[in-house]
């Protein structure tokens, strides 16, 4: 399942601690209106597999938290479809 920007999820402008960043809004799904951050992505031990961690600033579902492996698998989605669109394509 690939995730559309402004269509599965939208980026929100921020300052956290004196630093301009952003924040994702998930627009549609069993999330749908809860905001997160990434916090840190490093690259596994492994040299192949990206770890992260994320953060909920808000969730209409008072039960949510990070451990949710439903929202993992989401979040995961989500920095995917970022990290493929920011990745510039070759024009021939």
């Amino acid at each position: 399942m690939n995730l559309m920007e402004n269509k599965d999820y939208q980026y929100i402008p921020v300052n956290r601690d004196g630093k301009e960043s952003w924040d994702i809004r998930i627009l549609e799904g069993d999330f749908v209106e809860t905001v997160f951050y990434f916090d840190k992505l490093q690259v596994a031990e492994d040299g192949e597999h990206l770890k992260f961690n994320f953060h909920i600033v808000s969730t209409p579902n008072p039960d949510l938290n990070e451990d949710d492996q439903g929202l993992q698998e989401y979040a995961g989605m989500v920095l995917y479809s970022i990290l493929e669109n920011s990745i510039p394509m070759d024009k021939e």
